[in-house]
């Protein structure tokens, strides 16, 4: 899928990511823990921490986001990039939603899995051809995952947990590759879009639906609107992990 000058640097961003969602996964598990730190709080401060994040990089970089390619109108770049942020929504959900079943670094590994997805998904509908580099790049990165995640994590981080918790947490994070596997490629139909263009309109499109998501709970069930009530300590810890968790998505759908 990369082109050959290219491999090391995809490997890089690739292994840069997988950092960061070890350092974002940690710091959710501790927040929801220490703290109780509900799953959509945090998913509306990631969302609303990357739009500020993509704003400033676009801004700063004087990025016009009406200079679409001509391939398409306007509105059907749109609508792959929103396709493209639902499927990246899905996998944000799923991936948190596992590590709260299985140990961190099993789940992280399933979760990895999504490199040889991509490219299985790319032959089918993208009729990509595999490079036998590619596939030593793949087994690399995975491989540095692997041994990333393990390290992170250390042995006090295999948590009790009972068969029935772990295979769920197990079946989240395949699904979760899969999703991610699919974000990757409705991101290769947009080659001629740059990357931070892809990145706003992901995390804005997840505020937006953040927000729903709290008014929707707030009328059917009157949930309190908690992100004005958390402490500043929590919100801090959210925000350092949505900034990182922000960071590798970037650097992932970059490498792609």
């Amino acid at each position: 899928m990369q082109k050959k000058d290219n491999m090391f640097k995809a490997i890089f961003l690739i292994l840069l990511s997988s950092m960061c969602a070890v350092g974002q996964t940690t710091i959710f598990k501790m927040a929801r823990r220490n703290d109780n730190a509900s799953l959509v709080d945090y998913f509306t401060v990631r969302c609303t921490v990357g739009s500020t994040m993509f704003l400033l990089v676009n801004y700063f970089q004087k990025i016009d986001h009406f200079d679409l390619p001509a391939g398409k109108s306007p509105l059907g770049w749109l609508s792959i990039m929103i396709l493209r942020s639902v499927s990246g929504t899905c996998t944000f959900f799923l991936y948190c939603a596992g590590v709260l079943y299985a140990p961190v670094s099993i789940a992280f590994m399933i979760y990895n899995t999504n490199p040889f997805l991509i490219s299985i998904f790319a032959f089918l509908l993208l009729g990509e051809t595999i490079h036998r580099f590619e596939i030593n790049g793949m087994i690399l990165c995975f491989v540095g995952m692997c041994v990333l995640s393990l390290k992170s994590m250390g042995r006090n981080s295999v948590e009790a947990s009972n068969g029935n918790t772990m295979t769920l947490g197990m079946v989240l994070e395949f699904v979760a590759a899969c999703t991610q596997a699919n974000t990757i490629i409705q991101t290769r139909r947009m080659k001629e879009i740059k990357t931070q263009v892809i990145m706003l309109v992901n995390f804005v499109f997840g505020l937006i639906l953040a927000i729903g998501i709290i008014l929707f709970l707030k009328v059917t069930i009157d949930r309190p609107i908690s992100l004005f009530t958390i402490p500043t300590s929590l919100l801090l810890k959210l925000s350092l992990g949505g900034a990182v968790e922000s960071t590798g998505v970037f650097c992932f759908t970059a490498a792609f």
